[in-house]
């Protein structure tokens, strides 16, 4: 029939065509800021000057590194903070009168934002909360000294989510919602936080993130690493002509520097309280061998003195002002408000 001659032409077609969804669904999970509940709190009062004699008294309190590892297809957090180090800071707050709070940077831990590391999957969604514990622990600390000037330092692992933020979403960057022009960006620490609803003041910058506590005191997170003991300390002191308090080593360290000068001796130090994170080797980068050391302080100053009062933690107890303090169990306390947060999220 001539069939084997015959020569079939089949049309091929290629069709593109942009889809886009009538109702848009953000990517999951959705980062939201966290709401301040359970605390009563109208604010502080104006500030009265402080007299030069007069003795006040600060509590710093750095680096818990606040975030979890999830144990995976569950809803189970390992956290990298030590609750046990900042309950004992905030039974401190609130026995005794607190003028000033430190949280001296790295409060977040932010391992989903790392640019630096390939996060682990285990870190996958664990953001939102670690943002609704550090507002439970800020709105405790606020209840329990309601005058108190409050300051959160930018750390290094705290300027994570910004970095990521400027390197793969420019558009994003200090985007802010019509009805909160007045507020911090969106998508960073402070509005995440609410820190405005609690009075907390935001310190950014990192790494030249500080303040002046007083005359002679200078509190910042820090960026200087050296290894041997006492060694950051030291090259701090070296630097600087006044008394430095710093974090980010995650080590206890206290130096002190005499100089002469033309109007007297000029003693000053450099001091690390140590971390409130668990320090066994589950913070992201770390080992059970680094020489990590928990702790906080109390510093009573004036306008121009201090005298720094290093507060070590082991095993969820310290010695301070002539007792022997344990942390409280908030485990349990903890995780309802853990899952309550995370409920109202995904609601």
């Amino acid at each position: 029939d001539g069939d084997d001659d015959l020569v079939r032409v089949v049309p091929s077609f290629y069709v593109g065509a942009k889809i886009r969804a009538i109702v848009p669904r953000a990517f999951e999970p959705v980062v939201q800021p966290v709401e301040v509940s359970g605390v009563t709190y109208a604010g502080r009062g104006k500030k009265a000057k402080a007299k030069k004699d007069v003795i006040r008294r600060a509590s710093i309190l750095n680096d818990p590194q606040n975030g979890f590892r999830r144990r995976m297809h569950m809803s189970e957090f390992s956290p990298f903070h030590d609750r046990r180090v900042i309950d004992l800071a905030l039974q401190v707050a609130e026995s005794e009168q607190i003028d000033h709070i430190s949280f001296g940077g790295d409060w977040g831990d932010y391992s989903e934002w790392s640019s630096k590391y390939l996060p682990e999957p285990e870190f996958f969604w664990t953001t939102q909360p670690a943002l609704i514990e550090q507002a439970y622990w800020f709105a405790r600390f606020r209840a329990a000294q309601p005058d108190a000037e409050m300051k959160l330092l930018e750390g290094n692992h705290d300027a994570r989510l910004m970095n990521l933020i400027v390197a793969n979403m420019r558009q994003a960057y200090r985007l802010k919602a019509v009805d909160e022009l007045n507020l911090p960006p969106s998508l960073s620490v402070p509005r995440l936080l609410a820190l405005h609803q609690l009075d907390i003041e935001y310190v950014g910058g990192y790494p030249d993130t500080g303040y002046w506590l007083n005359k002679n005191v200078f509190i910042t997170h820090g960026d200087v690493v050296r290894s041997a003991p006492g060694a950051t300390a030291g090259e701090v002191a070296k630097r600087q002509a006044f008394t430095t308090i710093f974090g980010h080593i995650h080590r206890r360290e206290l130096v002190a520097r005499r100089m002469k000068t033309s109007d007297g001796d000029l003693i000053y130090s450099a001091f690390c309280p140590g971390c409130a994170c668990h320090i066994d080797g589950r913070v992201p980068g770390s080992s059970s061998s680094q020489q990590w050391q928990q702790g906080f302080a109390v510093v009573e100053y004036t306008e121009d003195s201090e005298n720094i009062i290093p507060i070590a933690v082991q095993d969820g107890r310290m010695m301070y002002n002539g007792k022997v303090w344990s942390a409280r169990d908030v485990d349990g306390e903890l995780d309802q408000v853990i899952m309550g947060g995370l409920e109202q999220v995904t609601a």
